[in-house]
């Protein structure tokens, strides 16, 4: 692997590896009374340590995500995943974020911004031909793309809700207020993208090029399948 290749992912890559590992010692020697950093009532350290070892896998899925699905992700996007998933995992456990309305809001635009992205790389890769064209209108590309973003987004929700039910029933993140905030802020965001793409299809196409997010290699795929 060309390290020069995808210079920006991989220092990104490593920089967010370093963080973790300084996160993880430092955690450790807090553990056992080496250090003394007050963290907050609700800490657990149990979770911290599986938070970690979860960012850890998706740095690695990220990592390699363009040899498993045969695709092509942008820098963007590879740094945008390790960067967010190191803040929404490790920093907001540590300070307890996750039980503020607005940093989960913060948390849910990523959410919805990413579900958009993947809506469009996905409809691009069911629709485009051998030749990579794609023959649709602009209204019922946006209008498609938008209701995969929206139910990608409503399940998502549905999810965190249930758990939220199941096993933090009397946690004020479970109530009415926590849920609207949650689905509206990743329908914004991916109303948003919606709007954009339109403009953007209306205009060079620069920018809803530039958000799709996976592109798949379809004569690698044939390739594999007729060696099978």
């Amino acid at each position: 692997m060309n390290f020069k290749k995808d210079l920006a992912c991989n220092i990104t890559l490593i920089g967010v590896l370093t963080l973790t590992a300084a996160y993880l010692t430092l955690l450790t020697l807090n553990l056992f009374k080496v250090t003394s950093i007050s963290v907050n009532e609700n800490f657990n350290y149990l979770v911290a340590y599986i938070l970690i070892a979860v960012s850890l896998v998706l740095y690695i899925l990220g990592f390699f995500a363009t040899s498993i699905l045969n695709a092509e992700l942008p820098k963007w996007l590879r740094i945008m995943f390790y960067v967010a998933f190191f803040i929404f995992t490790n920093v907001y456990y540590f300070f307890n974020l996750h039980a503020n309305l607005w940093a989960v809001g913060v948390m849910m635009l990523y959410i919805g911004f990413m579900a958009s992205t993947i809506a469009l790389s996905v409809f691009y890769n069911v629709q485009k031909d051998d030749k990579n064209r794609l023959k649709s209108t602009k209204k019922f590309i946006t209008t498609t793309v938008f209701f995969y973003a929206f139910g990608s987004c409503s399940l998502i929700e549905f999810v965190l809700t249930l758990a939220k039910v199941i096993f933090a029933p009397k946690w004020y993140m479970t109530s009415a207020l926590a849920f609207v905030t949650e689905l509206g802020a990743m329908i914004i965001a991916a109303t948003l993208m919606t709007v954009l793409y339109y403009l953007s299809l209306k205009g060079n196409k620069e920018f809803i090029n530039s958000c799709l997010a996976i592109k798949l290699n379809k004569k690698v795929k044939k390739e594999k399948e007729s060696q099978a």
